[in-house]
């Protein structure tokens, strides 16, 4: 199972939900919206429709992301991250050390599945500086 923390605090009328693994932000009029929100636009980012996730309540304003399937999540936590630096699919591939695109692409579009060793090259590929945390449950 593959975990995601989120944060979620009010700013004046709304509740505002962060996931920052995934680079996703939401907000909901009230506490429990905004917690289906954070579910749906996981969901939405996805691309499918049909992904099951659980919402895992933790201390203070933080809660988990849950899911089995690690086939549509890793692929969304690569391609969002590499959006957050604001890379190219071929830029990101040659920090890795390749002129090829599929030395990246194949992991964000799920064409191959990264071992954990393999999944944090590619994290730290696009983001040296910045660390994202996994957390198995």
């Amino acid at each position: 199972m593959l975990a995601f923390e989120g944060h979620i605090h009010k700013d004046g009328k709304f509740w505002l939900v962060e996931i920052p693994g995934l680079n996703l932000m939401t907000q909901g009029r009230s506490k429990t919206e905004a917690y289906k929100m954070a579910r749906s636009v996981v969901i939405d980012a996805s691309g499918n429709g049909r992904l099951k996730l659980h919402l895992g309540k933790g201390p203070s304003n933080t809660f988990l992301i849950l899911s089995e399937d690690t086939d549509t999540l890793i692929p969304l936590l690569l391609k969002k991250q590499r959006q957050k630096a604001n890379l190219t699919v071929m830029e990101a591939s040659k920090r890795l050390g390749s002129n090829s695109p599929n030395a990246y692409g194949v992991y964000e579009y799920g064409r191959a599945k990264p071992t954990l060793k393999k999944l944090e090259q590619l994290l730290s590929a696009v983001n040296p500086e910045h660390h994202v945390t996994l957390k198995c449950a």
